[in-house]
């Protein structure tokens, strides 16, 4: 699927985001001032944009949308009214008139028919802009309607004509494990790898799907390390905003915060990797049961740290395994692939129990093989 569409999807069909947008245009509906106080690392912002402006058409409004960037537009400082009629070209206003500045644009419909969407703020004029939108009491949205969009939180709690919209309270982590997962889906990964490859890909990009994207769609990350890939988009001049926050990966990755960078990794291959080992060590154990079960009655199989005795086959754990089938216990023929495979399992499992990552070429061992694929 091309890039373009999956900003459509993620905005129109993952739940989270488009609840977000759905959110925007009911507060319109009820001619209340949308407030959008979203991340500086919000994704696809032109295309959160474009669906909502979309949404609002189709939600039986006739208003027609112009964008207006403060920060490219208003050079001057002005205060929001007077750059307004500056842009509208309204030079009628007069303050001995005892009309605010919002009743002389309503009463001359400067607003008629638009809604406008600004962007651009910064912490020194926003002020400014939501004392002047709070100025408006709109009583039909086809008089004009008002968007703002700010990239930091703002309490808004004295606004009464205002609606705050917070981009974070609506996505949730899962959400773009979901969506990755689909983008995963068009490649040529089976369902364990896309199971692993979702889950590392959204601990490590949270809520910016944007990289997440980027990672899931351009690279093969059965042969590329992710590492590898997250310093490609760390220096792709796309991206040389990204990363303000302090968390966010790529600051991480710009910084070589290989600790914190590892204990995300470590995150989501204990939440995959993991489960993924005990469901096969289980199909290892009722595939030998017997074998062991023998051991157990004849010799005795003491617990991994312990000094206590198992008691039933399930159990074994991975080293006892191990030992057993080297030793001859399980299989006489010692089929160095199924012993491969357990010390494999064994290796990686000690790693991820002392809060190491498995290396890329165990992961890639591990994932592109199963239990079945031994006997």
């Amino acid at each position: 699927m091309e890039s373009s569409a999956l900003e459509r999807y993620w905005w129109d069909k993952i739940t989270s985001a488009s609840a977000f947008v759905d959110a925007t245009v009911t507060a319109l509906r009820e001619c209340k001032m949308p407030v959008l106080l979203v991340p500086n690392d919000l994704p696809w912002r032109n295309s959160m944009r474009y669906v909502m402006q979309e949404h609002v058409v189709a939600d039986r409004s006739r208003l027609c949308v112009e964008t207006i960037d403060v920060f490219d537009k208003n050079k001057n400082n002005l205060a929001p009214g007077a750059f307004l009629l500056k842009v509208w070209k309204d030079d009628t206003y007069r303050r001995s008139s005892r009309l605010t500045i919002q009743q002389h644009i309503l009463n001359n419909n400067l607003m008629q028919g638009k809604l406008l969407w600004i962007k651009g703020l910064s912490e020194k004029n926003v002020n400014q802009w939501l004392e002047f939108c709070n100025g408006f009491k709109i009583d039909q949205r086809e008089r004009g309607m008002i968007v703002v969009e700010i990239p930091f939180d703002k309490d808004l709690s004295r606004y009464e004509n205002l609606k705050a919209i917070q981009y974070e309270s609506y996505i949730r982590d899962y959400s773009v494990q979901l969506f990755i997962e689909y983008v995963l889906d068009d490649k040529e990964y089976d369902k364990r790898w896309r199971s692993y490859l979702s889950m590392l890909i959204s601990t490590l990009c949270k809520k910016d799907v944007e990289i997440a994207c980027r990672l899931a769609q351009n690279y093969d990350l059965k042969v590329c390390r992710i590492g590898e890939a997250l310093r490609n988009i760390s220096v792709d001049k796309k991206f040389a905003r990204r990363g303000c926050s302090e968390d966010h990966i790529l600051n991480l990755i710009r910084n070589k915060k290989t600790k914190k960078i590892d204990r995300l990794i470590w995150t989501a291959q204990m939440q995959v990797l993991f489960p993924m080992m005990e469901i096969e060590r289980v199909k290892w154990v009722e595939r030998y049961f017997s074998e062991i079960e023998s051991v157990i009655k004849t010799r005795g199989i003491t617990v991994v740290g312990d000094n206590a005795w198992i008691e039933n086959p399930y159990e074994a754990e991975l080293k006892h395994l191990c030992e057993l089938y080297k030793r001859g216990d399980l299989d006489k023929e010692r089929d160095d692939k199924r012993k491969n495979r357990l010390k494999l399992m064994y290796d990686c499992r000690n790693d991820l129990a002392h809060l190491h990552i498995c290396s890329h070429e165990k992961v890639y061992a591990l994932l592109n093989a199963q239990f079945e694929d031994f006997f």
